[in-house]
């Protein structure tokens, strides 16, 4: 899968509207970074929302691949 992807979008959109209900966010809260930082794994400014994201996306990621 490739950053910036229709994919990829609907994976944040899907960590998004579970974070909103179940994670808290720090002050930046889903703010994302600029894209050419993504291939750097900085998703989103607030750097709690992208530790929860990497772990979220890690989870989607083995899924896919069992």
């Amino acid at each position: 899968m490739t950053l910036a992807s229709q994919e990829f979008y609907e994976i944040m959109k899907s960590f998004e509207n579970y974070a909103k209900k179940n994670l808290r966010s720090g002050s930046n809260g889903f703010e994302k970074e600029n894209k050419d930082n993504w291939n750097k794994q900085h998703y989103y400014v607030d750097g709690q929302t992208n530790e929860y994201f990497k772990i979220f996306f890690s989870g989607v990621s083995l899924g896919k691949i069992i």
